[in-house]
């Protein structure tokens, strides 16, 4: 607990205030942003992250899976785990 109180708290709030920038306030504009949201379609997303050191071939390490349904004000987000197999058609079969 000390080394996160006085070692990673600090430095976690220092570089978290230093990443928020105020939007100028401007309620016609974020007011129609926002409508225009609200009635838009909901819409998915593929979320995939990537771990890479030094010049070896990056790999997947997330893959999430996102429905944003803006009318009902919700996000639903799906963990695939990353090892996951699949059959591919029209793929050659090499499980059986």
């Amino acid at each position: 607990m000390f080394g996160f109180d006085h070692v990673v708290a600090p430095t976690a709030r220092g570089t978290l205030k230093n990443s928020y920038v105020p939007l100028k306030n401007n309620n016609d504009e974020t007011e129609a942003a926002s409508t225009r949201l609200e009635q838009s379609p909901p819409f998915a997303l593929l979320l995939l992250g990537t771990d890479q050191r030094g010049k070896e071939n990056g790999l997947s390490d997330s893959i999430i899976y996102t429905v944003v349904r803006p009318k009902d004000n919700k996000v639903l987000f799906v963990s695939i785990p990353r090892d996951s197999y699949t059959r591919i058609v029209g793929a050659e079969d090499i499980y059986s």
